[in-house]
């Protein structure tokens, strides 16, 4: 690997190396907050998800857990419902 990095540094110059060095600082802050983000949830609700995403790796034709999951009432339907009560 190090030598591999050598010799994308010597042939594209100093940009790959700043954008590299950059990559590396934005990949530690990323880490971060993710942590930080993750730890605002209970044990189970983590093993929960990560259970969903682990399943769907391996066979994408389950549920995506990225996926926003659809209202059953449309937006449409919540305005006239809250125009009505409001009146």
């Amino acid at each position: 690997m190090h030598v591999f990095l050598c010799m994308l540094i010597r042939y594209t110059g100093p940009l790959f190396l700043k954008r590299f060095k950059d990559a590396c600082v934005m990949r530690k802050k990323h880490a971060d907050a993710f942590k930080t983000f993750s730890s605002t949830f209970k044990a189970e609700t983590i093993a929960k998800w990560s259970k969903m995403v682990e399943v769907w790796l391996n066979d994408r034709t389950k549920p995506n857990p990225y996926e926003e999951p659809e209202s059953s009432k449309s937006l449409r339907h919540f305005l006239t419902t809250y125009v009505s009560q409001s009146r």
